[in-house]
Parts: C-alpha cells; structure tokens; sequence
C-alpha cells in the first residue's frame, strides 16, 4: 500500500457510516461528539486526533489535519485544542500550531505524530517531517503554552532506514514518556514491499536528553504469526505505575476496516495482543488516552465516524499487574461519558 493510498484508505475508511462500537457496554451518542465535525474547507478538513495531555487542570489535545480537497501527506499539519474537563474543547484560533515548514525547509512536506509531553516546565513535542516521496525525518519542538511553539530542527537517530530496512520509508512518534530520566519513544515506521508499496510495523527508541536517539534493531510490534503485512496508523502508549498499555490503529482483525486495537507489555518492548481485538471497531480511528492517577480511570478520545469528529469515552480498568493473559481484566469494556 502507498503512502498516498494509505492515507486515502484512512479517509475513506473513517468517513463511511458508522457502527456500532465493539467489546461491550458501548453507549454511542448522547454528548458525543466532544469535538464536532471539521469543516470541509478548513485547513483540517480532515482531522486525526494524536495526543492529549493534563497541565495544571487543562486538557490539550493535539490531532493531525488535512485539507479535505486533498489527498496529499505534504497537507498535514498539527492543530491543538483546550479543555478545562475533557468534554467542552475550544479550538486555538492560531491553528495549526505546528505548520508544515517554508519552501526549501526539512519538514516543508507536511508535519505529523504525537509525540507530545510536559515535563513540569515546558511543552516538547517529537514530530515526523519531509515525506518528499523517499524520506521522512523526526524533529522538536518547544512551547511555553501548548499553542505557540519553536521549532529546533530534527534531532539524532530517527532517521529513515537503509534500502530493505522495515522502517526504510520513514517512521512517525506515537508516544513519548519519561521514566527516571529516560525518555521512550514508540512510533509507527514504513517498510517499503514494493514500487510505491507499503507495511507498518511499531518500532521502540530511547534518549538520555530527548535530542539523541537510540533505536532497537527490530521492531516491537509486527504481524501476526502467518501474515506478513500490518497497517499501523497511529498509537497510543500509557504507563500504569506497573506496566505498559498500547492502543494502536490497525485492520490486523478486521481486513476490510481500521479499528482500534489494543496490547500490554511489562517493559514497553515485549508486547502481547489482546486476544479479543478490535477494543473498539465500527472504523474509529487513532486514539490519545490518559489515566487518572488518583482513580485509576482511563479515558479515550478518539476520532470517529462520520464526519471524523472526535468522541470522549471512559474506562474502569484492572488494577495492578495483568500481563499473563488478560487474566485479571481488561480495558475492553468502554463506557461513553455523559457529564
């Protein structure tokens, strides 16, 4: 599949009409959507969500968006919201925050990923850059709000692959977190199969400064024993104090539609699938969750059909470690939040 027709297939795929939400105990509609429909014309036409974070009692959410009229990667930009609860979201009026680059710069061929965090003084943001066809690079980015944000070039090691690599298109930051002084990163990267042809897989790399990379040879994730092809449209990785939970956007268990999927890992490389994937299907799209460290709640936001708004949900996860097959719960059972 090409990087243009991925992109195509996304759209079309999110922009059927939709279905219902799989696992159990889904309630869709009521307050949903949180973030209504874009509009057509606007430069995110079409919107992803990609991120969201809490500072000091304030949601940020951070998504992708593409003029509707076009099909074309050097068209994504990355836009922001705010929200005092998670549910009422205003827009930045400066949107998008983070703009493709000027003419003749690294990143002039559109900007993606959510790599996104605030370490107690400041915003930092890792994103993909300069899909010219061949290449794509990861660069940084600094905010003191959230909004309005300095771009520092690409950083080091996150480049694209050698020919015959798995990640020899490129690769796009999914989630970044820091431990200890180390920051992790897990992002989604492109194996070319064939003349304009592509498969994903889900790659892992760390820093000791956030500028400097290291990246593990193999990739974290990839097909299923049997297959030899995956789609991996964005993802989602959250830390519970004891383990590491990955929500990704996949057709791996669904062929003919993307939905949402869901695995665990005790050490954010070594990942088990939950067996009963997709956690949510009907064609939702990439997902940003976040866990309440007090109650232990997690919430998702995530964008959804028709009309690729973005929706609100909630679940009441297991407490503690449950990484020897699911065996003690799950996050499967979502719940949509009405305030």
């Amino acid at each position: 599949m090409s990087v243009r027709t991925t992109v195509m297939v996304l759209v079309a795929l999110l922009a059927a009409p939709a279905l219902a939400v799989a696992q159990s105990e889904w309630t869709d509609g009521m307050v949903n959507p949180v973030i209504p429909p874009p509009n057509a014309g606007a430069w995110d036409g079409h919107r992803y969500t990609a991120a969201v974070l809490e500072v000091d009692g304030t949601y940020h959410l951070y998504f992708i968006g593409q003029l509707s009229s076009s099909w074309e990667i050097d068209d994504f930009q990355i836009g922001h919201a705010s929200s005092p609860d998670g549910v009422v979201w205003e827009l930045d009026t400066a949107n998008p925050v983070i703009a493709r680059g000027d003419p003749g710069a690294w990143d002039d061929d559109g900007v993606g990923g959510g790599g996104v965090i605030h370490d107690g003084s400041m915003f930092r943001y890792w994103y993909a850059g300069g899909y010219d066809g061949l290449t794509s690079r990861v660069g940084y980015a600094t905010s003191d709000d959230g909004s309005l944000w300095t771009k520092h070039g690409p950083v080091n090691g996150l480049d694209t692959g050698p020919p015959g690599s798995w990640y020899d298109w490129g690769l796009l930051p999914g989630t970044v977190i820091v431990r200890d002084g180390l920051y992790q990163m897990w992002y989604f990267a492109g194996r070319t199969v064939g003349p304009g042809d592509y498969d994903w897989r889900v790659g892992y790399a760390w820093s000791d400064d956030g500028m400097n990379w290291n990246m593990l040879p193999d990739p974290v994730l990839g097909p299923r024993p049997g297959h030899d092809r995956m789609v991996v449209l964005g993802l989602n990785v959250v830390f519970d104090g004891f383990g590491y939970h990955m929500w990704y956007n996949t057709n791996e268990d669904t062929p003919s539609m993307l939905n949402i999927a869901y695995a665990v890992s005790p050490d954010g490389i070594e990942w088990t699938r939950y067996p009963w994937n997709p956690v949510v299907s009907g064609g939702s799209g990439p997902c940003a969750v976040l866990r309440d460290q007090d109650s232990g709640e997690y919430t998702m936001w995530y964008t959804d059909r028709p009309g690729l708004s973005i929706r609100r949900a909630t679940s009441e996860c297991c407490p503690g470690v449950f990484y020897d097959g699911f065996e003690s719960g799950d996050t499967a059972a979502w719940t949509v939040t009405v305030p």
